[in-house]
C-alpha cells in the first residue's frame, strides 16, 4: 500500500493505492464504498487500485471519531495489524495499541460509514483471535492523527 496525504491550506488530497483481488466486482466494490464515502474516483489498472479524494474545510465536519476497547484473547494474536490493515483499506487516521489489561484500544478517526465498517472488522478480528466484547464510544475528534498505525 501507499499512501499520499498533501494538506494545503484550503484542502486535503488523498492518494491511496492498494492491491485488491482484481476483476469486475472488485472495481464496483472499490467504486461502492469508496466513492460513495469519502468523494473519491477510483482508478483500476487490473489489481492495483488507486483512489483520490479530496475534503475542503467544510467537508471535515463530518469526520467522527471512534474509540473502542477490545476484550477476550486480542493480544498476542495479530490483532492490532488486522486493525491497521482494515483501517489503512477504509483510508481511516488512528492507532490500535496493546492496554495492560489484556484488551486492545482502537482510536480511529474518519466517515461514519467507514467507521462503522471498522466496527464491525473489531468485532470480527484476525482468525487467531477470539473477541468477547468491544466498548465503543463516539465523538468529534479533539486532535488531528496522520495515518493509522500501531501506538506502544
Amino acid at each position: 500500500m501507499i499512501f499520499l496525504h498533501i494538506l494545503a491550506a484550503n484542502a486535503e488530497i488523498w492518494l491511496n493505492i492498494f492491491m485488491m483481488g482484481g476483476g469486475v466486482q472488485a472495481h464496483e466494490d472499490c467504486q461502492s464504498f469508496y466513492e460513495r464515502y469519502y468523494q473519491s474516483i477510483c482508478f483500476d489498472s487490473g489489481q492495483l487500485y488507486a483512489i483520490m479524494r479530496s475534503m475542503n474545510k467544510n467537508s471535515q465536519s463530518s469526520i467522527e471519531e471512534l474509540h473502542a476497547y477490545v476484550y477476550g484473547r486480542v493480544q498476542g494474536v495479530g490483532y492490532r495489524y488486522f486493525v491497521v490493515q482494515k483501517a489503512h483499506t477504509l483510508a481511516l487516521h488512528g492507532y490500535a495499541r496493546n492496554e495492560s489489561d489484556g484488551s486492545v484500544e482502537v482510536l480511529a478517526q474518519g466517515p461514519r460509514p467507514a467507521l462503522e465498517q471498522l466496527l464491525s472488522y473489531l468485532r470480527q478480528g484476525p482468525s487467531a483471535a477470539r473477541v468477547r466484547d468491544v466498548r465503543v464510544t463516539w465523538s468529534t475528534p479533539t486532535e488531528h492523527i496522520s495515518g493509522f498505525h500501531v501506538r506502544w
